[in-house]
């Protein structure tokens, strides 16, 4: 993929690739619209067929 160079400065959603003046507004972005991460779909636990070290 190739991205333009004209806003290159500027943060971007890594989700939907949309482009933010600042940190804050991208944060807010990814919170409102992509929820936080770990949040619902956050492992609870070990999955099938993992091996626990003591």
């Amino acid at each position: 993929m190739v991205l333009p160079l004209v806003d290159e400065a500027n943060p971007k959603c890594t989700a939907c690739h949309a482009g933010f003046g600042s940190m804050e507004e991208l944060r807010e972005h990814r919170r409102r619209e992509h929820g936080e991460p770990g949040g619902e779909k956050g492992r609870s636990g070990p999955a099938p067929g993992d091996v626990s070290l003591f």
